[in-house]
């Protein structure tokens, strides 16, 4: 076995660069993960025609594969996010 010894400055380096990297491998792995047409109704509580409709109409990003429907994961959310309508109460309307 070799040992080798570095100074506690340039390992806490490397520690860093390795974390860094590490989270750019989730980050990508997100950004890649993939659900069908069926886990999309289900995740969103959508018909078969609503998901076809949102695809027509060009409200969510998709791929086909075969006869497949493909989301990535990312993209229903941003879809969801772009759609979100932030509720706020006036002071009037607690009094």
């Amino acid at each position: 076995m070799e040992v080798v010894i570095i100074e506690k400055q340039k390992m806490e380096e490397l520690l860093t660069q390795l974390r860094l990297m590490n989270a750019n491998i989730n980050e990508k792995k997100i950004d890649t993960q993939l659900i069908d047409n069926a886990d999309l109704l289900q995740l969103m509580k959508i018909s078969k025609r609503t998901a076809a409709n949102w695809r027509a109409k060009k409200r969510i990003a998709y791929s086909i594969i075969g006869n497949k429907v493909y989301y990535k994961l990312k993209d229903v959310e941003e879809t969801i996010n772009k759609r979100y309508v932030k509720a706020f109460m006036s002071k009037a309307s607690i009094e």
